[in-house]
């Protein structure tokens, strides 16, 4: 007789005949689980053909894990989630965190894991960051990491390859940085073989313990059938291991069916049994069914459409009252068609994929219906609710296109555009009614997100069939951006003019604030709009309708902006900067405000604000900790680099820029030929000059094809800077002048933006044009003292004495020195003394000449500036002194990144700290510290303290910098 589970019973135990010929797996498993509950982990994959036995392996696991203390989380891939963006996630941790205490739960969710909140249910929907995908998926990672903490960790996901994408890229993320945790990833995948889920889950680097169980031998396939049958003989047994290859649990269904039709016993039947292909084992599951009864019937069609259900939902759509569905229930349970337990589902999916086939196309389109409509009724997930009905044709309902533009909207929030555009290409289908505009609108914008070519045409029919001037403002906004993001910069900066001019020009609102700052900020750095856009800038800041709220906001910060590039004067430009970044309105407004918001604190750094320009920009570090933004956590990066990068902070420039390239390889190409420019320097300061020819060929490569814009200059000056040093004059003055000509094309004269017209005049001079040298330094002196910051007029100070020699140019550079000494801009005030030392010296003033290359050597020294540091030191000994040639040692001896650490460490941070504020693995962190305690001669975090400049302890404390 075969064995009658009852409808709550639990899986399978070690000894069942499921796990016949199973040892070596289930000792693998035990072996994994085992190093898990030892802080070791790692990632297990079961993969073979359906029916072979992955999910009971992966049920033992669980068993296992559960007896030696872990916490167990399930998940499993489903056909009608592949769509739901983060589906398979959800399953695993959102009802584990509903059950957790709450101080256990505000543990788990704090810090980088927080995001996750409200993606499972914890906390109020938030504003998505612009790479929500990435700042969920990385929440998901702390979150791991924070339950693993308090007990390790089994995360078991059964179908991995119906699993939906945002999800498995979400377990492709974690499985590189589980070793630094105690969790194991148990996954079963059906197919063999490295199919297209196991390559994004392991790349060829990562170690995994790989199972494919084998097909049964006959003695085991006969006590699988007979555990399910009762006795069998050996001839039926034989012919029904042949019919399944060995697979146990199409064997299992086989026997359980001839056993129905009576066939056990019978020859005729056995060769009928012999006669079965594979692929037509499981349809012999139907009779099976039809023999427990039409409601029976119903329940288990019902739910092949609901996949996994609640009993009264299923019956609901079955049209079984509350007895009928709780008794078919059973009996599907009892013949095995139902796994055991509640919420119900199919034992199998081998099974549920029979059933639904069988349902019918036209029946399924009606099925699928009336789930998307009880589902709606009922409150459903709009996930749900928009699944069902993409699988069922339009019918021309306003409330189905209302509902798909939920779930839309909700896979956008999870970072899913596609999923999202598809939907709204349904809910057009059910038609827009009187909302046909914005429902073109969303579409559009979620094209434009998924990188889908229609967007374009699909924003200028929205923008065609809008009816009203905000409307119309707004839907140009969209393809303006869209533009923007594809590189198209004059069709982007034109579409911002055409909705700013097309909203209410005297508006005050936050639509005008966008517009106006997505018009004026890139069409100001573009030499065929740079006027036009000055003088909207202009007469903004002119209105005498008030400056408040997030448009006064704006024009303030546009002020700063172009009069930093005009050189319109430091005190003005750090005035106008350090009032728009007051707040954090820009920041919070996204968008073109966000941009904005950076741009202001590149040209407050430039007017050598660089105080207030690193605590605006800590807020940036602040909202990417809290919103998992990896994007936003590089831009405030890319912009901090100017800053650090003007103080003289050689490393910790070398760091962000890093930061920004990494994000440029993500498609922000925009911003690569800066970060790779600033990288160049800094790799010249240090010595690296193969490094900085690198740089300098990535950032040209970046700004090909971007003519007219700011950008086309910064590979020019990278280039030019570092064909000085390579001793190329003729190359330097003419990358020099093609900058210069890029930068005042956009009336962009400010000397603090770029110093190019010293490098000029230093080729000039070196190639023998002292006229043009002199022409150059003294414009540059002239435009930097107008403009009023320091470090620019200690630069051009600095080449004018070079240039000039003799008293004179000694004079001059004892005036650059003069300047610089109060300035946080170390390097130039040390390449100033050095300079001046090495003029003393060739006047043959040999004494006087120490201090200043003694004084110069002390700074380039603790900022990293080694070349720098060598050209003192050899100096110093051409004057007579006998300086110490250092060893690389103490903080110096640090890699940029280590230095970062370091410093985060030193102000209090804990490994996990820095590794949520820095994007990168405790793992990493602690890697890190080793090398710094061993470079440092340290053994104690507290030792750090005063070996390096700790960063400030109220913003790193919540990882808002970095």
């Amino acid at each position: 007789m075969a064995k009658k589970p009852s409808f709550t019973e639990g899986g399978p135990a070690f000894g069942e005949p499921s796990l016949l010929e199973r040892d070596r797996e289930l000792r693998l498993i035990g072996a994994a689980i085992s190093r898990v509950r030892d802080g070791v982990g790692g990632t297990l994959v079961v993969a073979g053909p359906a029916g072979i036995g992955k999910t009971t392996l992966l049920e033992a696991a669980q068993a296992d894990a559960e007896a030696k203390g872990l916490r167990v989380l399930t998940g499993a891939g489903r056909e009608l989630e592949r769509e739901y963006p983060f589906g398979l996630i959800r399953q695993l941790f959102e009802t584990a965190l509903a059950t957790l205490a709450p101080d256990e739960r505000r543990r788990a969710l704090t810090g980088a894991s927080s995001p996750a909140g409200w993606l499972l249910g914890q906390a109020p929907a938030a504003a998505a960051p612009e790479d929500a995908s990435f700042a969920l998926t990385h929440a998901i990672y702390w979150l791991t990491a924070n339950l693993a903490d308090g007990r390790p960790l089994l995360l078991a996901v059964d179908d991995l390859q119906l699993a939906d994408d945002p999800s498995l890229r979400t377990l492709a993320y974690l499985v590189p940085r589980l070793e630094d945790h105690p969790v194991l990833l148990a996954v079963a995948v059906s197919g063999t073989g490295a199919g297209p889920p196991l390559d994004v889950l392991l790349s060829k680097d990562i170690e995994a313990t790989v199972l494919e169980p084998a097909a049964l031998s006959p003695a085991a396939t006969a006590a699988v059938i007979r555990d399910a049958v009762g006795s069998a003989s050996d001839v039926f047994c034989d012919a029904c291991r042949r019919a399944t290859g060995g697979n146990p649990f199409l064997a299992r269904e086989l026997a359980l069916a001839a056993a129905a039709d009576g066939l056990m016993g019978d020859d005729v039947g056995t060769a009928r049994i012999g006669s079965l292909a594979p692929e037509s084992v499981s349809r012999s599951t139907l009779p099976r069914i039809r023999r427990l009864g039409a409601p029976a019937a119903a329940l288990a069609q019902a739910l092949a459409v609901l996949e996994v259900a609640e009993l009264p939902q299923a019956a609901r759509l079955a049209g079984l009252d509350d007895e009928q569905a709780a008794g078919s229930a059973e009996a599907l349970a009892s013949a095995s068609v139902l796994a055991p337990g509640l919420p119900l589902r199919f034992a199998h999916s081998i099974l549920r994929s029979t059933v639904y086939e069988d349902v019918g196309p036209a029946a399924r389109d009606a099925a699928h219906h009336r789930a998307a409509i009880l589902l709606a009724d009922g409150g459903g997930d709009p996930e749900a609710v928009g699944s069902h009905l993409e699988r069922s044709a339009p019918r021309g309902e306003s409330w189905a296109s209302a509902a798909l533009r939920r779930a839309a909207r909700q896979a956008l929030a999870r970072g899913a555009p596609e999923t999202a555009a598809r939907r709204l290409r349904r809910a057009l289908a059910e038609g827009s009614g009187d909302d046909a505009a914005e429902l073109l609108h969303e579409l559009g914008r979620a094209e434009a997100l998924a990188g889908e070519p229609e967007a374009t045409e699909r924003l200028q029919r929205a923008y065609e069939a809008a009816d009203d001037p905000s409307s119309r403002a707004r839907i140009l906004a969209t393809l303006a951006e869209t533009r923007f993001v594809a590189g198209e910069f004059q069709a982007a900066i034109r579409g911002f003019r055409e909705a700013l001019d097309e909203s209410d020009a005297r508006s005050d609102g936050p639509l005008e604030a966008r517009l106006f700052l997505g018009y004026v900020m890139p069409a100001r750095a573009y030499a065929p709009t740079a006027e036009a856009a000055r003088d909207r800038i202009r007469s903004h800041a002119a209105r005498s309708d008030g400056g408040g709220g997030l448009i006064g906001t704006a024009r303030r910060a546009a002020l700063a902006y172009d009069g930093f590039l005009r050189g319109q004067g430091a005190d003005e430009v750090r005035a106008a900067a350090a009032s728009a970044l007051d707040d954090a309105s820009l920041l919070e407004a996204g968008g073109p405000a966000r941009q904005a918001f950076f741009l202001t604190t590149w040209a407050l750094a430039g007017a050598d604000g660089f105080d207030p320009a690193e605590a605006a920009l800590s807020r940036a570090f602040d909202l990417a900790a809290r919103n998992g933004s990896f994007l936003t956590f590089a831009m405030a990066c890319h912009h901090r680099l100017w800053s650090q990068w003007r103080r003289g902070r050689i490393p910790q420039s070398l760091d962000d820029a890093q930061v920004a390239l990494e994000l440029a390889d993500r498609g922000w190409r925009l911003i690569g030929p800066a970060a790779a420019w600033a990288k160049a320097e800094c790799r010249i300061e240090i010595g690296d000059l193969g490094g900085a020819a690198t740089a300098v060929e990535f950032a040209e490569r970046l700004a090909s094809g971007l003519d007219g814009s700011c950008v086309e200059a910064w590979p020019l000056i990278a280039r030019s800077r570092l064909d000085l040093e390579r001793g190329d004059p003729t190359s330097a003055l003419e990358s020099a002048l093609r900058a210069g000509s890029a930068l005042i094309a956009l009336d962009a004269k400010n000397p603090a933006i770029a110093e190019w017209r010293s490098r000029a005049a230093l080729a000039s001079s070196a190639l023998g044009d002292d006229g043009r040298a002199r022409e150059l330094w003294e414009e540059e002196l002239a435009l930097a003292r107008s403009f009023g910051a320091p470090r620019a007029i200690g630069i051009a100070l600095r080449t004018a004495g070079t240039i000039v020699g003799g008293e004179a140019g000694i004079g001059l550079l004892r005036e650059a020195t003069s300047i610089l000494e109060p300035s946080p801009a170390r390097v130039e005030h040390a390449r100033a003394l050095t300079d001046l030392g090495m003029a003393l010296r060739r006047a043959r003033r040999p004494r006087e000449a120490r201090e200043p290359l003694n004084v110069g050597l002390g700074i380039a020294r603790e900022h990293g500036a080694v070349a720098l540091a060598t050209r003192a030191h050899d100096e110093l000994l051409a004057a007579g002194a006998r300086p110490r040639r250092e060893a690389l040692g103490g903080s110096a001896s640090l890699t940029p990144r280590e230095l970062r650490v370091a410093e985060l460490a030193a102000g209090g941070l804990t490994n996990r700290e820095i590794a949520q504020a820095l994007f990168v693995t405790r793992k990493t962190v602690e890697a890190h510290m080793r090398n710094i305690f061993r470079k440092l001669g340290i053994g104690r975090r507290e030792e750090l303290v005063g070996m390096v400049s700790a960063s400030r302890p109220d913003a790193t404390r919540q990882a808002s910098s970095s």
